[in-house]
């Protein structure tokens, strides 16, 4: 059993660390970003300059850029992430349009 699942079309840029038990859709980018153990990454998702803990859950279409995602989050379709964000322990997302930017 692979340690991770990842689609065939789905991409890992370099400086990139994936957690035992995540999963990866199609057509989404991962570079320069920490992956925490048991995520679960839609499709066509962007995730680049992160770090996500465990047991995060992106579903599909996101753009997260240097943002912090903690253990237990998920993020609904379509959430768009900018630098400097933060989420905290189990936050639950609303369904886009929905941007997060800090402040």
């Amino acid at each position: 059993m692979s340690e991770i699942e990842q689609s065939r079309s789905a991409r890992i840029g370099p400086f990139t660390v994936i957690g035992k038990g995540t999963r990866i859709g199609n057509n989404s980018n991962i570079s320069n970003s920490v992956i925490g153990k048991g995520c679960s990454i839609g499709s066509n998702v962007s995730i680049t300059g992160s770090y996500i803990w465990d047991s995060v859950t992106i579903e599909d279409g996101c753009d997260i850029r240097h943002a912090i995602i903690c253990d237990g989050v998920v993020i609904k379709s379509g959430a768009a992430l900018e630098p400097g964000v933060v989420l905290s322990f189990k936050v639950i997302t609303k369904t886009p349009p929905f941007l997060f930017n800090f402040s």
